[in-house]
């Protein structure tokens, strides 16, 4: 064989060696891709259900790539899911709550006792089944959602719907194991357990404001979990909530009885009959998520967080 025709066939080798090897590259490329896609999707999935939406049968719009809070078709089982949860954890949440506020069976419970009592009830709900519908557990809450488009009115008003009647079976159920006494420690004609009034000589006009101010200060909180550039940071996610909960409690409850939640206030109001100022604390905690939700959402919020 000629020194050319040697140079030819092992050029010709060589060529052929090539293509496999190219094509190994290529698929691990590709293949590298798909993974990645994968766990981006799974990302915005897991994004999606901490504000307020659900990762099951996720339909992703063509024009709305990077909007988290795009509305999702859901199934009407996974709405129902949804639904319950939110009723479960307002449930919780009166219940814990109320029964750490008896001041009876020997024990006289602290303002920081009352205060952690409430912001842990907020985070056991939010550990078991915040997942499922989001965890607002709070009408003040699901307002600020529908405003960043979270979910939609007809949803929004059944996640209401549920807190409220959560509300009121916890607080029921805490009626059900609990004495007369326990339950109207002053009297018949007192304020009943748990019942949320303004201090005695506050104004109205400044127990609005502190509801406002305080109800305000978790929606911004509950804003920066929900913003796109925060959503590596969702660990603890549960306690930091709750933990938001215990020291506005702390520092709202001599005031107002630190409601912040207009379902919070509603259970009790219905098993006592009193209904005193209630209103107060379904405007000033919703106005108050409402503003901040609004302000958030034209001020800081991103569609998108490419990085």
């Amino acid at each position: 064989m000629s020194n050319t025709e040697n140079n030819s066939h092992i050029d010709a080798i060589e060529r052929k060696e090539e293509v496999p090897l190219l094509s190994l590259n290529t698929a691990t490329k590709q293949t590298a891709e798909v993974s990645r896609m994968t766990a981006d999707s799974f990302t915005l999935s897991a994004d999606r259900a901490k504000s307020g939406e659900t990762a099951v049968n996720v339909h992703e719009p063509e024009d709305a790539k990077h909007h988290i809070f795009t509305c999702m078709k859901l199934s009407g089982f996974d709405k129902v899911c949804a639904i319950f949860a939110e009723l479960i954890g307002v449930f919780l949440l009166v219940f814990i709550g109320c029964m750490s506020c008896v001041d009876k069976f020997g024990m006289s419970p602290l303002h920081l006792q009352i205060a952690l009592a409430f912001g842990l009830a907020i985070m056991v709900g939010a550990q078991s089944v915040g997942h499922i519908s989001g965890g607002h557990f709070n009408p003040a809450v699901t307002v600020a959602a529908m405003i960043h488009r979270g979910i939609d009115v007809p949803m929004g008003l059944a996640y209401i719907a549920a807190q409220l009647v959560g509300s009121v079976l916890g607080y029921g159920l805490l009626k059900v194991i609990s004495t007369h006494e326990a339950m109207f420690p002053a009297g018949e004609e007192a304020t009943g357990l748990c019942v949320t009034m303004p201090a005695a000589g506050l104004g109205v006009t400044q127990a609005f404001f502190v509801e406002f101010i305080c109800t305000g200060i978790l929606v911004l909180v509950v804003c920066g979990i929900w913003d796109p550039r925060n959503k590596k940071h969702t660990d603890s996610t549960p306690l930091r909530v709750g933990l938001t909960v215990a020291v506005l409690v702390l520092v709202a409850g001599p005031y107002t009885g630190g409601s912040l939640n207009p379902a919070r206030s509603f259970g009790p109001a219905v098993w006592s009959g009193d209904w005193a100022n209630n209103w107060l604390y379904w405007i000033a905690p919703t106005l108050g998520g409402a503003v901040v939700s609004l302000i958030y959402k034209t001020t800081f919020w991103r569609e998108s967080n490419d990085d």
